[in-house]
């Protein structure tokens, strides 16, 4: 029989939470939504079968409401929807030991918030990077990065969370120079956010 994966099983939790949602606490919509509303700091393990690449990254990120005319109606159902800009660094290996840099200026993240322990989320984002990998035929060191995935946030106050969470990144080159095979890898991050306004 074939196991669920990460991804299945982090969809599945958050349809649970979705359902359950209406045990947390419902929240006016007020308070300061200006400025940065939240701060995070993640690492964990990535990983992509071919040419055997392991990836150990450093994520920075920090998120910001969108205008009021978006997120007020979105909030007033328990909708949490930022733009978020996610710079990082990594050290990489396959046959060779390597570096990556890189900034996603572009990500948006929705979560679900009624005040309830546990928030799940969804993300994307897309930006560019510097990576040291050679022998991937990726066609030169300047890539383009975009990523898909989800994640679980487990608050331990007000304004503190464990984030757990899983993605799903590819990056190519966009034709710029051959060969431009990309690469696709799998993430497992585990990181604290801090909500400053929340």
């Amino acid at each position: 029989m074939r196991r669920p994966s990460l991804a299945t099983a982090l969809l599945v939790a958050f349809a649970i939470i979705l359902v359950t949602g209406s045990l947390g606490r419902a929240e006016p919509v007020d308070g300061d939504r200006s400025g940065v509303q939240e701060l995070a700091l993640l690492t964990g393990y990535g990983f992509s079968r071919r040419g055997n690449v392991q990836v150990v990254p450093l994520f920075f990120r920090a998120g910001w409401y969108l205008p009021d005319a978006i997120d007020l109606p979105l909030a007033e159902h328990g909708v949490d929807l930022k733009w978020m800009v996610e710079p990082w660094v990594a050290g990489v290996t396959n046959h060779q030991n390597a570096v990556e840099v890189g900034v996603h200026p572009i990500v948006f993240k929705i979560g679900y918030d009624r005040w309830q322990p546990v928030m799940p989320y969804l993300i994307a984002g897309t930006g560019v990077m510097y990576t040291g990998l050679q022998g991937l035929q990726l066609g030169g060191p300047f890539e383009f990065s975009s990523y898909g995935g989800g994640g679980l946030q487990f608050f331990f106050n007000d304004r503190v969370a464990l984030d757990l969470s899983y993605r799903w990144r590819h990056i190519s080159n966009a034709g710029i120079e051959d060969p431009n095979r990309g690469l696709d890898t799998q993430f497992i991050l585990v990181g604290v956010d801090w909500f400053p306004k929340r």
